[in-house]
């Protein structure tokens, strides 16, 4: 049996000698600059959403500001009625959005796209130090990381990019991942 097993580590070695030539040599993914990353809000319809998005929110809470001063003399129930459906419409609607939101990076980020569908869409993908799949922990940090370190004092978290030598902003470097092409 010995003369079997090196018959085996032979064909082994030769195979792996033929593979080392014939396989081409992989280049390492470039890191996604600022301008790569900043890309999918030129995408279709993304600033046209968040723009809508903002509007309708600050429309819902300057509707409640009004209506809220013009009830404050009528009295009765009503006014408590209508208190009680603008706390929970806001808190709905803040519960919902943060919910989906974690969702969403969650379920695309740890997907096979690698990259939420805007990011994609303009070739860029999310993945952790080795080039894999980020985890959903790493996806959770990267999102609270960028909310609450890279997007305050004037997002200067995102700028970080510009001088880190894998481009990665704040929040990548936080949750260990990194933005690149392809």
């Amino acid at each position: 049996w010995h003369g079997i097993f090196a018959v085996l580590t032979g064909v082994s070695l030769l195979a792996l000698g033929l593979l080392a030539v014939a396989l081409p040599a992989l280049r390492p993914p470039q890191p996604a600059g600022l301008r790569e990353r900043l890309a999918p809000l030129k995408a279709t319809g993304v600033a046209e959403a968040l723009g809508i998005t903002v509007l309708a929110v600050l429309a819902e809470f300057t509707f409640y500001s009004y209506i809220s001063v013009a009830l404050a003399d009528a009295g009765g129930v009503l006014p408590l009625v209508l208190l009680a459906f603008g706390l929970g419409s806001i808190l709905g609607n803040l519960a919902v959005g943060v919910l989906t939101f974690f969702a969403y990076h969650i379920y695309f980020e740890t997907g096979t796209l690698q990259a939420t569908p805007a990011k994609r869409l303009v070739g860029l993908r999310i993945v952790n130090q080795n080039g894999g799949t980020i985890n959903a922990g790493q996806s959770i940090g990267r999102i609270l990381s960028m909310v609450f370190l890279s997007s305050m004092f004037f997002f200067l978290g995102y700028f970080l990019a510009l001088f880190t030598e894998k481009r990665q902003a704040l929040h990548d470097l936080v949750a260990g991942t990194i933005v690149i092409k392809g």
